[in-house]
């Protein structure tokens, strides 16, 4: 193998045929067939004398094939040439651009695929102990009654009173587009249903996000003077929700849902990819200010 420089093509006569490009390498010419795509000459491989920087455009790669005749590879295209005093350069500037934006797509996505196998593991530990009370993360609701996930998660915040593990819960949940109930009202009134006590509900009815959950939440627990906590929330969605609540300084441990809706291979997939997304923009974005209307999620 070896490297030659070439310089800009010229147009002439070709002994293999008019159609050929005509190009001239170290004040050699070489012809090239539009049948094979490859470069043909039939001079032996000699040293070449030094090129001067503006009298190039580029590389070639040889590979001698036959005692008479080299293969050649451009790196470049050929087809259209570049400006003898500005070819070089424009190509270098382009391919750190090109290796730079590379490197910074191959950092995202090695970050993503960790944040994802940590998210998965995560998901799999189970933390439920005594604690004060238990947040359940609001999950929308349809119409007057809890989303099939909110149920999912009441219920087993439900079951984590029952079994005297918490004294209270703290239900999560604002308004929704054009909603006159809150999603936390409308989950008080199902817990009341089954058997809860109302001095032992608690609501907040101004978050939108996992983020305010956590954050007026804990407002709740200040009054209260409560100081650990149980997060109740789906398996794949804990360790954000787990991040958010250390970050706001509350004690709190993990109690995913017995049972989750996302059951099937493509649901499941999606609610990861998902909450990676989240979960990566949020650890991205966790110091920054937040503000009402421009939360991460």
């Amino acid at each position: 193998m070896c490297w030659l420089r070439i310089t800009r093509p010229i147009h002439g006569p070709c002994p293999d045929g008019p159609s050929h490009a005509t190009f001239k390498i170290c004040s050699r010419q070489i012809c090239r067939s539009p049948q094979s795509h490859s470069y043909l000459c039939s001079w032996g491989l000699t040293p070449l004398p030094p090129l001067s920087n503006s009298n190039y455009f580029g590389y070639i790669l040889i590979n001698i094939r036959q005692q008479k005749y080299l293969t050649l590879k451009a790196i470049l295209s050929l087809k259209y040439p570049l400006h003898p005093s500005r070819g070089t350069n424009s190509f270098m500037k382009y391919r750190y651009i090109i290796r730079i934006a590379a490197g910074i797509i191959l950092i995202m996505a090695t970050v993503f695929i960790h944040n994802a196998i940590a998210i998965y593991q995560f998901s799999q530990q189970n933390q439920t102990r005594v604690a004060d009370c238990a947040i359940v993360a609001g999950a929308g609701v349809s119409g007057k009654t809890p989303s099939p996930v909110f149920q999912a998660r009441l219920d087993h915040a439900i079951w984590l009173y029952q079994q005297h593990i918490v004294r209270a819960l703290v239900l999560t949940g604002g308004y929704g587009a054009g909603a006159t109930v809150s999603d936390a009202a409308i989950a008080r009134q199902y817990v009341l249903e089954k058997g809860i006590p109302a001095k032992a509900i608690f609501i907040e009815e101004r978050s939108t996000v996992t983020r305010e959950n956590i954050r007026y939440a804990k407002q709740i627990l200040r009054q209260q003077q409560w100081r650990t906590a149980l997060l109740v929330s789906d398996p794949l969605h804990m360790l954000r929700l787990k991040t958010i609540a250390q970050d706001n300084g509350i004690d709190s441990r993990s109690s995913p849902t017995r049972s989750t809706r996302y059951k099937s291979w493509w649901a499941q997939t999606r609610f990861l990819l998902r909450e990676t997304f989240y979960y990566s923009g949020y650890r991205l974005l966790r110091y920054m200010p937040v503000q009402n209307n421009s939360i991460t999620p």
